[in-house]
């Protein structure tokens, strides 16, 4: 499922303000204030973003702006630091950025399934979202990371098969489910 990143408008507003803000004060402060960590935040904005690539793009606006504002902020301080407390600033933001966008990821892969699934009172297939009848197995391996095994319970084989079910009880099962 591909998002748009304006899907979210509260969430690219409040990502513009926040640049917005980071950038003024940045660019305000003289060169050596560690201004430039705040921009960090935008990242952050990430996990609630919808689009899985949204932490990436803020990370590459934040250095852009950060480096932006370090050549615009009025001089200051020992030049040696304000490079340091840049590259910090940079090496912060991009951390952030891998660390979000890895959650992201690993929120992905997790597939949870969550509210009311229609199911068929008498052959248990589920109705999917376009309306259509699926298998329950099949409609739980496309939904989840479930995969399933077949095999017969001790009440139905007894019912379905009883000589069998009277095998099995005299020989010992192990293993999972048995």
């Amino acid at each position: 499922m591909k998002t748009s990143l304006l899907e979210s408008p509260s969430l690219t507003a409040l990502t513009i303000a926040l640049g917005t803000t980071v950038f003024v004060l940045d660019v305000m402060t003289a060169r050596g204030v560690a201004i430039p960590m705040l921009y960090s935040g935008l990242v952050l904005l990430g996990l609630w973003s919808p689009h899985p690539r949204f932490a990436f793009i803020a990370a590459v606006i934040a250095t852009a702006l950060s480096i932006l504002g370090f050549f615009l902020s009025p001089p200051g301080g020992v030049p040696w630091i304000s490079a340091t407390n840049l590259l910090l600033a940079l090496a912060m933001i991009w951390a952030v950025g891998f660390l979000v966008l890895r959650y992201k990821r690993a929120e992905q892969a997790t597939k949870v399934l969550r509210g009311l699934l229609p199911i068929c009172a008498w052959c248990k297939k589920i109705r999917d979202d376009k309306g259509y009848w699926k298998q329950l197995e099949d409609y739980m391996e496309q939904h989840s990371e479930a995969h399933f095994t077949h095999g017969m319970c001790a009440e139905c084989m007894a019912k379905f098969d009883p000589a069998l079910a009277a095998q099995q009880r005299e020989t010992p099962q192990s293993g999972p489910g048995r």
